[in-house]
């Protein structure tokens, strides 16, 4: 079922890059650029309802191989910065030294901080979002890493909060209600830092 539903979007978005050219006339670009951001959009919502029904069944699985944190890191910082300056943003970037080989699940880890750091440059119009690392080994060969993401956006009240880690559940007010999505991120986040043995906290300050 879910490789039937991907794979018709992976073509969608496959073909209208391939499409995608400066030699068309910018009415066109405008409009495959349309079609590509729709495919991303449609495609991140059939993976969130996907990885929430095997949440649901309780069959979300990490799998855990060799990778480097600092590479996935840099690759990150790279794709958020381009589109915090294009927010007229500022990116911070912060990163203590880390191993450059642990073992882990680099694509989960790649979907909870695409994730966190998505929502915080949707909610920030002004001023900065920071991404900070560092880390520390612990017992029997375990390391724990840290990840910060921090942001000067349009903040959450207390009452709010508690919905935040609902499913499909967002905060309605007169600041988010033009901001879209499934509803289903942070808490499909929040699983994933649980089965790594970690912890996916909010802190705001007022």
């Amino acid at each position: 079922m879910s490789h039937e539903i991907r794979t018709p979007l992976n073509a969608i978005l496959g073909f209208s890059r391939e499409l995608h050219s400066d030699s068309l006339p910018p009415e066109k670009q405008e409009q495959i650029s349309i079609i590509n951001a729709a495919a991303d959009n449609l495609l991140s919502i059939v993976n969130d309802v996907l990885d929430f029904s095997k949440i649901e069944a309780g069959k979300l699985k990490i799998n855990n191989h060799p990778f480097s944190l600092n590479e996935i890191l840099e690759d990150m910082v790279s794709v958020m910065a381009k589109s915090a300056y294009l927010k007229k943003l500022e990116f911070v970037y912060n990163l203590e030294p880390l191993p450059e080989k642990l073992i882990g699940d680099s694509y989960r880890i790649k979907q909870v901080l695409n994730n966190l750091l998505g929502n915080a440059l949707k909610f920030t119009d002004h001023g900065f979002v920071s991404l900070s690392a560092s880390g520390e080994e612990q017992e029997h060969g375990m390391y724990e890493i840290v990840l910060q993401i921090e942001d000067s956006g349009i903040g959450i009240s207390h009452e709010d909060q508690r919905k935040l880690f609902a499913a499909f559940s967002q905060v309605e007010d007169t600041f988010s209600r033009s901001y879209q999505g499934t509803g289903l991120g942070l808490v499909i986040c929040q699983e994933l830092v649980k089965l790594m043995c970690g912890e996916l906290t909010l802190q705001c300050y007022t």
